[in-house]
């Protein structure tokens, strides 16, 4: 049996030597010196290279210590980021849209194979184009991280992530605003590149066998040696294992079978936005096999039955290794990273495929990670706290300032006797007193409705009824009736603080007229039919008298014409122009300048008139003969309406025509598109309206015809109160006239068959 088996081991033996034979050995000297110049390539250019930046970082610490600068602000050193802006702007290149990269062109840049588009260079006839391309040609796209490159980007920032330093191409406006708006794509054209600021060095492990004394390799538990693996294992066998590898084999005792233990069961992942979070795994292998293992994400599961959204299907949750295998008594670590572009918590789980089967299957490992990101509106809320706080002492001030102001008690200042013998005042009183019904002041305004204030009162106290003699009032103010006696002393109540009003007061107090005042002092006087005939007569007066100073008010003074300033500088152009004339005109005929001499004042002294009448008198001298004084005056008329009047009165006329028409815009755009067509939304047709015990009004337009006094075919004998009291007729003797009279009439037939109350019929004769 011993042999047996000694034979056994024999062949075991001979069949790992043949499928692992050793590594063939030359030796040096039996090489060409070619294949030794080739076998020490490598390792002459990494000293060729490590020498040059021994050179390059000498040669920085002398240029530093000599500017008295630090490495990373040097112009050498800041050569660098050529390379780092290079890359940052041919991947905004890749990202920007073909619409935007054309500046709109994108449709001619469609036309041709190659995308070309000739832009015309000089005038059309120069021949010169210059083409424009959407790709390049011959272009090497490469990624190169160097420690200068890194040391710059991390030199740029301090620990909080400010900028540090003086403003650079990175901190362009333009730059970052299509960077903010084309920072997706560039997320999705280069997943998983290193930043400026990382260096890509791989760790490698080797993976060696383990031999016994004897250099025979080891075989499992199981009694299969190295010789019985399939080619399905061998391939399993290249994948990339564990970053950290470590023994325990000698500490832990191994289970039968395919075992694994996972350390943590959970992760938990916190970061802020667009950073990355990274946490790990470790795969420990207590059993006697060796695992292959791949790590799958579980599809995402609805937390509510009635859940319709759909799934997000953003990963934020990624496996840098998915694949491995472990060998027994070893482990292997694998990392997970989380990263969101938005603040949030997700969750997920992710579960183990084993080859063989675990005995214990590890499924449903969840991750939760939690993305934050920083107060963004701090700053704005900040600023606005303080500008309520600001505002609250403001207002703090000013209240404490009204309450001392109007804690003073003011004397009343005393009004001038002849206060309201100033226009200006007058004006100011008037308008505000008729405001309601927009009058106009005048002094013929302002004396009319003075005088039909006194005689209204004239009236008021001719007509109104005496008052009646009432029950005296109590004596005492605290005793009323029915009033129950107290027992000692009433406290004494506080004068109330009297509110400082306008020295002025209202209009109306400082007698300024008002024609709404006037109108209800008016209607507060009882009408009655059995007053006499006069009573009625004068209040019938009265009444006319001041709706017609209401009607005239109405109308603005030719002062306030938007043309009056535009005339009067016309007529002042045209006074100025008219010495020059008569200069020019007496020159003309040979005569002796004619000055213009100003009238003296009216309080003028005798001195200033004895002057102004030496002036006339010499004036008067230089006159020439009468014939030619003659021909001079028609002359300088001719003159002055030709050249001084006509051309003038012409522009005025066009830009007075301007002005009104943009007065009447203007006045008509104060109107809402409402209040225009309210006039006709507020009137009924004749079907949805009861007619028969109604009062009608029928207004027809009568324009068309010539009114005609009677008194003009009356004959001259008829002088006196007959001829005044004379009515005026209307012309109904054209036959057209008297057509479209009868068509105008027409609709009161139809009104009657309603059987109104009354009609009453209007003819509106033109202005």
């Amino acid at each position: 049996a011993e042999a047996a088996m000694g034979g056994t081991g024999s062949a075991k033996q001979e069949r790992v030597v043949k499928k692992r034979p050793e590594p063939k050995k030359v030796s040096l000297q039996r090489r060409t010196i070619g294949e030794q110049v080739a076998a020490g390539r490598h390792e002459r250019a990494l000293a060729r290279f490590q020498e040059q930046q021994e050179k390059w970082d000498s040669f920085h610490e002398k240029a530093a210590k000599r500017t008295g600068r630090k490495k990373e602000d040097l112009v050498v050193s800041r050569a660098e980021e050529h390379r780092e802006r290079l890359e940052v702007m041919e991947l905004l290149d890749r990202a920007t849209p073909h619409d935007e990269r054309s500046g709109g062109h994108s449709w001619y840049h469609s036309l041709r194979g190659d995308g070309t588009r000739y832009v015309q260079v000089g005038n059309m006839f120069s021949g010169l184009f210059l083409p424009i391309k959407l790709h390049k040609e011959r272009y090497v796209h490469e990624i190169v991280r160097k420690p200068v490159l890194r040391d710059l980007a991390l030199n740029r920032v301090d620990e909080e992530g400010n900028r540090r330093g003086i403003r650079t191409w990175r901190d362009d406006e333009y730059l970052l605003q299509r960077m903010g708006r084309h920072r997706r794509k560039m997320e999705e054209l280069t997943p998983g590149q290193l930043a400026h600021h990382e260096l890509l060095e791989p760790e490698v492990v080797p993976l060696k066998q383990v031999h016994d004394a004897s250099g025979v390799a080891a075989a499992d538990e199981s009694g299969e040696d190295a010789a019985a693996v399939d080619e399905e294992d061998l391939q399993e066998w290249q994948q990339p294992i564990a970053e950290e590898v470590g023994d325990f084999s000698d500490a832990v005792q191994l289970s039968e079978g395919p075992h694994l233990e996972a350390t943590p069961d959970r992760l938990q992942f916190h970061a802020g936005a667009h950073e990355l979070c990274t946490r790990s795994i470790t795969l420990r292998n207590t059993g006697t096999a060796t695992i292959t293992f791949e790590w799958v994400r579980d599809p995402a599961q609805h937390s509510y039955q009635e859940a319709i959204l759909p799934d997000d299907s953003t990963d934020r949750f990624a496996c840098k290794q998915t694949k491995g295998r472990v060998l027994p008594g070893r482990d292997s670590t694998t990392y997970f990273t989380f990263w969101s572009a938005s603040p949030g918590a997700f969750t997920t789980s992710w579960s183990l495929r084993t080859r063989p089967d675990l005995m214990k299957p590890i499924t449903g490992v969840v991750m939760h990670g939690v993305a934050t990101e920083g107060d963004l509106l701090q700053e704005k809320r900040e600023a606005l706290q303080k500008s309520l706080r600001e505002q609250q002492i403001l207002h703090q001030v000013q209240e404490l300032v009204e309450d001392i102001v109007n804690a003073v008690e003011l004397q009343q200042p005393r009004l001038p006797d002849d206060f309201l013998q100033n226009t200006i005042v007058q004006e100011r009183l008037y308008e505000e007193a008729n405001r309601e019904l927009g009058l106009h002041y005048t002094p013929y305004a302002w004396n009319t409705l003075q005088r039909l204030d006194q005689r209204l009162d004239e009236f008021k106290t001719r007509v109104a009824p005496p008052p009646r003699a009432g029950r005296r009032a109590s004596q005492d103010p605290g005793v009323g009736v029915g009033a129950r006696p107290v027992r000692g002393r009433l406290p004494e109540k506080k004068p109330p603080v009297q509110p400082i009003v306008n020295a002025l007061g209202k209009p109306l107090e400082l007698g300024a007229p008002s024609a709404p005042a006037l109108q209800d002092k008016l209607d507060a006087l009882p009408a009655s039919a059995s007053a006499p005939p006069e009573v009625q007569r004068e209040r019938q007066e009265i009444a006319l008298e001041l709706a017609q100073a209401v009607r005239a008010a109405k109308q603005p003074p030719l002062e306030r014409s938007p043309i009056w300033w535009l005339a009067y500088e016309t007529i002042t152009d045209i006074v100025m122009a008219i010495p020059g004339k008569v200069k020019s005109t007496r020159r003309m005929y040979s005569l002796e300048n004619w000055p213009f001499i100003a009238p003296p004042d009216d309080d003028a002294s005798a001195q200033e008139e004895e002057a102004y009448a030496a002036k006339v008198e010499a004036r008067q001298a230089a006159k020439g003969e009468d014939e030619k004084e003659a021909e001079w005056k028609g002359k300088l008329l001719e003159k002055i309406g030709t050249d001084c009047w006509g051309p003038r009165i012409d522009r005025f006329s066009a830009t007075a025509a301007e002005a009104l028409s943009m007065t009447r815009i203007r006045k008509c755009g104060a109107l809402s598109f409402r209040d225009r067509v309210q006039t006709y939304l507020d009137r009924v047709s004749v079907e949805s309206i009861e007619m028969g015990a109604t009062v009608l009004l029928y207004e027809m337009d009568l324009s068309f015809l010539e009114l005609r006094s009677g008194r003009s075919a009356m004959p001259a004998s008829g002088a006196g109160e007959a001829a005044a009291t004379a009515p005026t007729t209307l012309s109904l003797e054209d036959g057209d006239e008297r057509e479209l009279f009868r068509q105008r009439l027409a609709g009161v037939s139809t009104l009657l068959e309603s059987s109104p109350l009354a009609v009453l019929v209007v003819a509106h004769l033109g202005n």
